[in-house]
């Protein structure tokens, strides 16, 4: 009896010390939290992932997981600018807008592709005709000088 006495005492002594471990080293543990980046904002929700790295099986200083979002986040939004500038009737000028508060959301969003504004340039026959009506004039003050000259 004196064997298994030993072995009971000893049992005993090992599920002592298994058990006073952790709590002392939960103790003397200091979290070290490594989360994700925040998801896309879905239903107005956004999650992340932390995870202790010292494995202390504790919840102390650990970092919010959950946050409301979308609807208290206004875009702002950068575009560039249209290209090509000048361009064709037929062709389309585009440009890229992001927003840079990131709300993942369209709302707002400018148009990013447009017809190009094409104008037809006209401007010729403003000057063809300005061309012709000098021409008149001079052809009629020759006219008028000739005809002076003739009466003196």
């Amino acid at each position: 009896m004196k064997k298994g006495a030993i072995i009971l005492i000893f049992l005993i002594f090992l599920t002592v010390i298994l058990d006073v471990d952790p709590i002392i080293s939960a103790i003397d543990c200091t979290p070290s939290w490594n989360c994700t980046s925040w998801s896309p904002c879905y239903n107005n929700l956004q999650i992340k992932r932390c995870i202790d790295l010292n494995l202390c099986g504790s919840d102390l200083n650990r970092p919010i997981e959950r946050q409301t979002c979308g609807s208290d986040c206004i875009p702002n939004w950068e575009c560039t600018q249209y290209t090509p500038e000048k361009c064709d009737k037929t062709l389309l000028q585009k440009r890229t807008c992001s927003d840079s508060n990131s709300c993942n959301t369209l709302q707002g969003k400018p148009e990013e592709a447009k017809s190009c504004q094409f104008s037809e340039d006209y401007s010729w026959i403003f000057t063809f005709i300005v061309a012709i009506v000098v021409i008149f004039i001079i052809g009629a003050i020759w006219i008028l000088i000739k005809r002076f000259k003739r009466k003196v």
